[in-house]
């Protein structure tokens, strides 16, 4: 019998109430929206499973955004990032960190700081 792969539209559900609602490819996530044991939800693009591309990871219950590019699950190339407390970031990120040149605002009262790395 040939190994049957899921394409097109689906949803599949994890056993931790977590789950991925999008289209599959050749049995693999190819976009959609997947959610997260820690309240984070994903829209965009997935490569072997994993975050990769274009897309926007949030967390509402913490009021966390980063809206930008993935590589392999990770935060690598540019986006912006929103916090809780109103400061943004937009620029470049490796290794799902803040890395090379970006602008970080912070709210300091009624101004706003930047600090261009």
């Amino acid at each position: 019998m040939k190994d049957e792969k899921y394409n097109g539209l689906g949803t599949l559900y994890y056993s931790n109430k977590c789950f991925f609602k999008g289209y599959f490819k050749d049995g693999e996530k190819d976009r959609g929206i997947e959610t997260v044991p820690n309240g984070d939800e994903y829209t965009g693009i997935f490569k072997n499973n994993k975050f990769h591309g274009e897309g926007i990871l949030e967390n509402k219950r913490i009021n966390y955004r980063y809206e930008g590019d993935f590589k392999a699950g990770i935060k690598e190339g540019v986006g912006t990032e929103k916090y809780k407390n109103g400061a943004l970031y937009v620029g470049e990120f490796k290794k799902n960190m803040r890395n090379g040149r970006g602008k970080l605002s912070k709210l300091d009262g009624i101004f706003i700081k930047k600090k261009i790395f």
